[in-house]
């Protein structure tokens, strides 16, 4: 069974057996949700020896040789509720459970989602709180503790622009390496702020222009250019993980209940190519409405860069080959790397950086996401449709200053 499916079609899971494969507290909140959707968990799977043969929420633990016998006999479904869900998936293969009995929890969870608000019954979904709270304590309270460390804050600003610490940012286009620039930095020994957007600062006027370029000149002017790490990704791959970052982090807000997972898909790569962002997602994404010129990614060194820093990249050819260039002016240094070819600039950066202790640390990887089963089907799955493909890759010169021609 594929985690697409299991999306589109949850109803499959009714009067199946179900595993849950980790017997931990994600897996008894993960118990509590099937529970309230009238789903019964037969037993619990962990590769802890210490935990089998136990009762874990009145359910037998079993050890993953154990599992393997099991679902042999039993038409049932293994559902990964861990961390971990590469590592098992792959082990559980290794040892013989036919992968079309092996799901996520993430896409479980979204089957229930859509089942629910399709059938117009009570959503008691425990997964859908996060993101939704702490958006309505910011909005009530002002508390910039419960914003997201991707949008720049004023207090952000006065923190990182102090005159008595150099200044590298990790500034950035969504989905293009940015975590694991930030997480570098950070262990290189540098105070660095991880973040999207200056302009939602301007534009929600807690600074205007004025003030920003009066205070980033005084920081030039006591401790030197301000430096920025950023970077550039394929805009396909990058607007196809966004939609995965998007799903997991909005708390499905913005999916459509009444379209599949695919034409899903569709719709957000519509959204990241298209002027109309209101009517694709009219509630959650009310203020993204900036005209689209080369796609998100690439405005966004119009949009971003070169409105607070003042540099235009695209004045300065990019070096293809080498997958990086720097670029210079009065007021910051900036290094824009390809991420496909980040891996082997570690020693490029320590130049740039002038720092020999400085190391790539691998982040943010997708691996370690609960969407892992999901994000590796539909790579393999997914057509891309022809508009988005000739929206980056014909006449665009945004792409085209970094990539050839696939």
């Amino acid at each position: 069974m594929s985690d697409i499916r299991i999306i589109d079609h949850i109803e499959d899971i009714t009067g199946k057996r179900i595993v849950i494969y980790g017997a931990s507290g994600s897996g008894k909140k993960f118990q509590r949700l099937l529970n309230m959707h009238g789903l019964d968990v037969d037993v619990f799977c962990d590769s802890n020896e210490t935990k089998w043969g136990s009762l874990f929420e009145g359910r037998k633990v079993i050890s993953p040789q154990d599992l393997k016998k099991y679902v042999q006999e039993k038409d049932c479904f293994v559902i990964i509720c861990s961390v971990f869900l590469k590592e098992i998936y792959t082990s559980l293969k290794e040892i013989g459970i036919d992968e079309s009995k092996i799901v996520s929890e993430f896409a479980v969870r979204l089957g229930l989602h859509r089942y629910t608000l399709l059938n117009e019954k009570p959503c008691n979904d425990l997964m859908l709180s996060a993101f939704r709270l702490r958006n309505e304590l910011y909005q009530k309270t002002g508390d910039e503790s419960y914003h997201f460390s991707i949008y720049f804050t004023r207090q952000n600003m006065i923190d990182f622009l102090k005159p008595d610490q150099e200044c590298v940012f990790a500034y950035q286009p969504a989905k293009v390496g940015s975590t694991t620039i930030f997480q570098s930095l950070q262990s290189a020994g540098y105070y660095t702020v991880h973040f999207h957007n200056i302009s939602g600062m301007i534009d929600r006027n807690e600074m205007t222009m004025e003030e920003w370029y009066e205070i980033l000149s005084t920081k030039v002017k006591l401790n030197g250019k301000v430096k920025i790490v950023t970077g550039v990704r394929e805009p396909l791959a990058r607007d196809l993980s966004h939609f995965f970052q998007a799903l997991q982090s909005h708390d499905y807000m913005m999916y459509d209940v009444n379209c599949s997972f695919e034409q899903n898909i569709d719709l957000w790569m519509e959204f990241c190519i298209s002027d109309e962002k209101k009517q694709c997602y009219p509630e959650q994404y009310r203020y993204w409405n900036r005209n689209v010129k080369y796609g998100i990614e690439f405005d966004w060194y119009f949009d971003e860069l070169k409105r607070f820093f003042g540099i235009d990249i695209f004045s300065k050819e990019f070096d293809k080959t080498k997958g990086y260039q720097i670029y210079e002016n009065e007021y910051a240094k900036v290094f824009v790397y390809q991420l496909e070819k980040l891996k082997d600039l570690e020693g490029e950066l320590k130049k740039f950086l002038a720092n020999d202790k400085f190391c790539l640390k691998n982040a943010n990887d997708s691996g370690a996401k609960k969407y892992w089963k999901l994000y590796q089907e539909t790579k393999r799955e997914y057509k891309v449709k022809d508009r988005s493909y000739d929206f980056y890759y014909k006449d665009n010169p945004g792409v085209s200053y970094f990539y050839e021609h696939p």
